[in-house]
């Protein structure tokens, strides 16, 4: 088989391992109670797609001599038996999409997970994805190798690979070479590993973790995220509340560094908030700027060490202004604040196709107003402070694209919404017991639990 054939093969396989990964999360988040060997099976076959999306990109880059080195450790036919073999089994528990309705559906679900062969594939799943693990750190070493003699001998390993694989780490190790196959195939399954999107033990509201977050459990110490602050005017007289408020605007807008500060902490400490991305409430007959400590810092011109100091709090560089739609860096270039440029252009983490973005956000400020209309207290709260739905562009440049919505801001023990980006897709729980998927075209869907695949990143 000629190596174009044995790609585009491969992407076929590829694809089909996705589709599985998909119909079996959607399983998972549509009924409570599923078996605990369904999350597992979701966790190896998901493991499994990602190392053959690796797997296919390798390919893309070898030379038709090279296809060999590949089909010494890892054997695609098999694989392919057991992926389909799954697809069949997939296929038994949900069929038809209206199958996963019924009443009697989780009944179905665990009959069929008492099945020998649901052991046999979670086996196979493992080894397959072992097998590639190894076959691309290889491949990898290859081309690190100084001398051919190196090279053969790497591969002559690969034939006994599982038989003694233990020899073939030894000589990678002796040749400084990391990861290992061993430490590769430990952070695939730890980034496969499917979870909820809201753990149950990350409470609303946030408070205890934006006091404190090193003294935090450590199930909650790695969990980040940023808080959107929606008002946009003072609600009725002002309070202590909205006199902080005031002197944090009032201290960025003259740039005052020890009182920006000190206002940031003692909303930490104080309020139980993050005040990173707070702009000024308007009052009277003003119409809000938008001006977040970010903008007035490249408005001013600051130093860079203070811009990433603003940065390492959580401000957003993609947070546009209310008057003039600017970013932070638009309004450096304004006023060409050259030693900012760099510092200041955003880091997407998760790009996303302006489409996309556009359907999401539709759809999640579509969401967030029904959920609010069962409230008359939050409808009358979002409407007398001009409250603006948070921006999903700002999701795409947190490395842990989660952001914490509050309603009532002046409420410390306030109700909120999770919102949370998964791909091209959002997870939103909402304060009112109920969580929802929203797909790349903008649909929403009621669900039970929020579960997204990359496990390491939250």
């Amino acid at each position: 088989m000629d190596p174009l054939s044995i790609t585009v093969s491969g992407v076929a396989l590829t694809s089909l391992c996705i589709s599985i990964v998909k119909a079996l999360r959607t399983i998972i988040e549509r009924h409570k109670n599923c078996p605990e060997e369904l999350k597992l099976l979701l966790s190896r076959a998901h493991g499994l797609s990602v190392v053959l999306g690796r797997l296919d990109a390798v390919k893309l880059n070898l030379l038709e001599k090279d296809t060999t080195y590949i089909g010494e450790a890892f054997d695609e036919e098999a694989c392919r038996k057991t992926v389909c073999k799954l697809n069949e089994l997939v296929w038994k528990i949900c069929g038809p999409e209206k199958a996963s309705k019924q009443p009697g559906f989780l009944t179905t679900i665990n009959w069929n997970f008492k099945n020998p062969d649901v052991n046999f594939l979670l086996d196979r799943l493992n080894s397959h994805q072992h097998d590639i693990v190894a076959a691309i750190s290889v491949l990898d070493v290859q081309t690190d190798l100084d001398t051919k003699a190196n090279t053969e001998a790497i591969l002559r390993d690969i034939a006994h690979l599982k038989r003694d694989l233990a020899s073939l780490l030894a000589s990678l190790e002796s040749l400084k070479v990391a990861p290992t196959v061993n430490q590769s195939l430990d952070f695939l399954q730890l980034a496969s590993t499917p979870v909820s999107a809201f753990p149950a033990n990350l409470n609303l509201p946030p408070s205890a973790y934006i006091r404190n977050r090193e003294q935090m459990p450590g199930s909650l110490r790695g969990i980040q995220f940023g808080t959107w602050h929606g008002a946009t005017r003072q609600f009725g007289e002002e309070t202590q509340y909205t006199r902080k408020r005031s002197k944090l605007s009032n201290a960025v807008y003259q740039y005052m560094h020890s009182d920006l500060h000190a206002v940031l902490n003692y909303a930490r400490m104080e309020y139980n908030q993050d005040w990173v991305n707070c702009i000024r409430l308007a009052s009277g007959s003003t119409n809000p700027s938008g001006y977040a400590p970010i903008h007035q810092a490249a408005w001013h011109g600051v130093s860079v060490e203070e811009v990433q100091r603003l940065l390492d709090l959580g401000a957003w560089r993609t947070l546009r202004t209310i008057k003039s739609d600017l970013t932070p860096l638009d309004i450096a270039r304004q006023f060409q604040h050259a030693h900012l440029y760099n510092i200041l252009a955003p880091v997407i983490h998760h790009p996303l196709p302006s489409k996309t973005i556009l359907n999401l956000e539709q759809s999640l400020h579509q969401v967030i107003q029904t959920e609010c209309n069962l409230n008359d207290e939050d409808v009358e709260w979002m409407h007398k402070s001009a409250t603006r739905y948070p921006e999903v562009t700002l999701l795409t440049e947190m490395v842990i694209p989660l952001i914490w919505f509050p309603i009532n801001e002046e409420d410390v023990n306030t109700r909120g919404f999770f919102i949370r980006l998964d791909g091209r897709e959002i997870v939103v729980k909402s304060p009112y017991g109920r969580q929802f998927r929203i797909s790349a075209n903008g649909t929403p869907e009621e669900i039970e639990e929020a579960i997204i695949l990359n496990g390491n990143a939250v």
